[in-house]
């Protein structure tokens, strides 16, 4: 069960790798809209019509996306493994730590596409979005699923 938890640490550690590169991200873009504004010499405006100002809303949605869903995921992951490591056998709890590695996984694909490629508009989400959001939906349902199941059984 030691290697479970470790696999599960590992997993986490990815996710928190997605939200500190969508924090980065952030941020490079607001200093960097900050000082164009600033040898503009005019007011900083956090959204405008301004294509980089465009970006920035981006990737404040991408941040606050993926805030939202840490505290499902991590939630759920490791109250699966909590409950696997007390009740199940070690088979079990690679299937939680496989669908942890594809919603952490799809957290950083959707960090990538919304941010470097064009998935997420001020409009709204693009169609090639859901290559990372509905792995990561599924393997949280799965966890949901799995969760509900165990805590039904006992």
């Amino acid at each position: 069960m030691e290697r479970i938890v470790h696999a599960g640490a590992r997993v986490t550690v990815l996710h928190v790798v997605a939200f500190i590169f969508a924090i980065v991200v952030q941020t490079s873009l607001k200093f960097s809209a900050q000082r164009a504004a600033r040898n503009q010499q005019k007011p900083f405006v956090r959204y405008s019509v301004q294509a980089q100002d465009r970006a920035l809303l981006v990737a404040d949605r991408v941040v606050a996306n993926v805030t939202e869903w840490s505290v499902p995921f991590l939630s759920l992951f490791w109250l699966n493994l909590a409950l696997v490591s007390a009740t199940h056998s070690a088979g079990d709890g690679q299937h939680i730590v496989t669908a942890g590695w594809v919603f952490a996984v799809a957290r950083v694909v959707y960090v990538f596409l919304c941010n470097f490629g064009g998935a997420l508009g001020t409009s709204g989400p693009k169609p090639r979005v859901f290559i990372a959001t509905a792995p990561g939906y599924l393997a949280l349902l799965y966890l949901l699923v799995r969760l509900i199941s165990s805590l039904v059984q006992q």
